[in-house]
């Protein structure tokens, strides 16, 4: 039986939670304590208790998203067949493409994270280059998959900037067409040993 969070714990879930509402509806530059406070309905003295700086705040809010994807990402590859194929791939794709269709994305939060200081991208950086291990690893060409994965981080971003000129049914498209090995099997070269 799983045991109920608690006070503390729903507190501080409560303030992050408020802090990714902040953080979609009005920006990084909204974001503040007093901010916080009024979203979450308590006292600022309660939210510096449980984050000391604004940086161990916006940490703990990518790792809560983080988290939250972990779920998708398990339950994405529990879906799959290994006849299905480059399987890290995959799974990193259909996680970028889940990033742009969920509000409260975490890439919102590293964005926000990295206009105010970027030394907290110290934990996306290291996931990201297990997973490029990870793909290389699986993929009969690495240098195909690495640009598959680019292509669906590009998707990705340039919806988050608010900056893609593409459809919701576009964007939907091109990431089932990055997704689709088949289509991708023409173009592979095998890996050259240096």
């Amino acid at each position: 039986m799983l045991e109920s969070p608690t006070r503390s714990e729903q507190t501080r879930n409560a303030i992050v939670e408020a802090a990714l509402t902040i953080l979609d509806r009005d920006g990084a530059a909204k974001l503040t304590f007093e901010a916080i406070a009024r979203e979450c309905g308590i006292s600022k003295g309660a939210v510096t208790h449980h984050f000391h700086s604004k940086s161990a705040l916006l940490k703990e809010v990518f790792q809560y998203r983080s988290d939250s994807f972990e779920v998708f990402r398990r339950n994405y590859l529990a879906s799959r067949t290994p006849e299905d194929g480059q399987q890290a791939l995959a799974l990193h794709i259909a996680t970028t493409r889940e990033m742009v269709e969920r509000s409260r994305s975490p890439a919102r939060a590293m964005l926000s994270i990295l206009a105010d200081d970027p030394t907290p991208m110290e934990v996306p950086r290291k996931m990201f280059a297990q997973q490029v291990e990870q793909i290389r690893k699986e993929a009969p060409d690495p240098d195909l998959a690495l640009l598959r994965w680019e292509a669906g981080w590009g998707l990705a971003l340039y919806t988050l900037f608010g900056l893609s000129p593409l459809s919701d049914e576009e964007r939907s498209r091109l990431f089932d067409q990055l997704l689709d090995n088949s289509r991708w099997t023409s173009f592979e070269r095998p890996s050259r040993s240096d």
